[in-house]
């Protein structure tokens, strides 16, 4: 007679359970949170994680799309994350357009994101990236917005129009140039440093599209070509209160995704 097989006990099936979520818990990368979990899920297919350090994200959306308020709940998230306590967060705000109370809102303490680096060229936003890189610590940098830099070509250029002078030359390419050559010497100093950097863009109407993409950005491809996610957000709803507008729904629309 067959020696039947005896029914594993409840002890070996928990003990079963325990290392097969051992072995998943070491597979998992340890990315860093987006502050939204549905978002994390779609850039990375894990709940608690979306941004791979090392990387380049490239959000952008119409105006007052969230664009900002996203990037200072990645900062948040990353802030109260004990894996991430010796991250630096370097806000970089080239409009000079954002004055709400970030420690109050967010929960932070004063100070934990550093505010004082303001870029106005591209040029000085590539020097202020690789200082921050090369500081020893690893970093979640954003800069609040690829279109409020210019370029020392272009002011040059204001400054000769502004003193009478007539200037010769094309008009907004030198950003677009120096895009693809500074993104990727910075995309090779993030991956080395295990650092993130948040790039944030506005929509331009694509002027005389018939077919295809009614929005688009500016920069030129290498943004699209260096990020490893590309989001683009836009207000589809708001919320109100009576007669008081408290908050809008947004779409998050991944278009590029290499994690």
């Amino acid at each position: 007679m067959a020696e039947r097989t005896r029914s594993r006990s409840v002890e070996e099936v928990v003990e079963s359970a325990k290392e097969k979520r051992a072995v998943v818990q070491k597979e998992k990368r340890l990315l860093l949170p987006t502050g939204s979990t549905l978002l994390n899920l779609a850039f990375s297919d894990q709940y608690d994680g979306g941004i791979a350090p090392g990387t380049m994200i490239n959000l952008v959306g119409d105006s007052s799309s969230g664009k900002t308020f996203c990037a200072f709940t990645m900062f948040a998230e990353v802030a109260r994350h004990s894996k991430f306590k010796h991250y630096r967060l370097i806000y970089d705000e080239s409009e000079a357009a954002f004055f709400m109370d970030v420690n109050r809102l967010f929960g932070l303490k004063e100070g934990r994101v550093e505010t004082d680096i303001r870029s106005s060229t591209i040029e000085e936003f590539y020097k202020n990236t690789l200082t921050a890189l090369h500081s020893g610590e690893p970093c979640l940098y954003c800069l609040d917005s690829f279109d409020g830099i210019s370029s020392d070509a272009e002011q040059e250029r204001a400054e000769k129009i502004e003193g009478g002078k007539e200037v010769s030359g094309g008009y907004k390419v030198e950003k677009a140039k120096w895009a693809s050559e500074i993104f990727r010497k910075i995309v090779d100093d993030l991956e080395q440093t295990e650092s993130a950097l948040v790039i944030i863009s506005q929509t331009r109407d694509n002027i005389g599209a018939t077919f295809g993409e009614k929005k688009t950005r500016s920069g030129g491809n290498a943004l699209r070509f260096y990020s490893a996610h590309e989001v683009w957000l836009s207000v589809i709803g708001h919320e109100r209160a009576k007669e008081r507008e408290i908050g809008a729904n947004v779409r998050f629309k991944v278009k590029k995704n290499k994690l």
